[in-house]
């Protein structure tokens, strides 16, 4: 069955502040950020991912090589993020991503969860 990624994301696709909102939703949720008292060990990331994730948001600035290019876009494109919140390379990426996507109304960023799209 052949799965049309670019509609999933338009109708269950997070943007940025929808997915920090739900992984603070999950934080605020889990009991403690150590491993021992998290039945999911992936859980125990939460805590310290949505720490990454405000952080990057306030601090990432795209180098002028970027801006540039992206000032340059004259067609929609969107960016289609696989990812999932217990991922550390995620925390680091998606806030930049975003942060260069606010710098055009030509590229659009959505999240989809990578293990509910394999």
């Amino acid at each position: 069955m052949k799965i049309d990624l670019r509609q999933r994301a338009q109708t269950r696709g997070w943007d940025f502040e929808d997915y920090l909102q739900q992984m603070q939703k999950l934080v605020e949720a889990t009991p403690s950020s150590s491993e021992e008292s998290v039945s999911d060990p992936k859980l125990a990331y939460l805590s310290l991912n949505y720490r990454r994730c405000v952080r990057l948001k306030k601090q990432f600035q795209p180098s002028s090589e970027i801006v540039n290019v992206v000032k340059q876009l004259r067609k929609p494109i969107l960016l289609l993020v696989l990812s999932e919140m217990w991922c550390g390379d995620s925390a680091q990426l998606v806030p930049c991503l975003f942060r260069i996507t606010e710098l055009s109304p030509y590229l659009t960023m959505k999240i989809l969860s990578r293990d509910e799209n394999p």
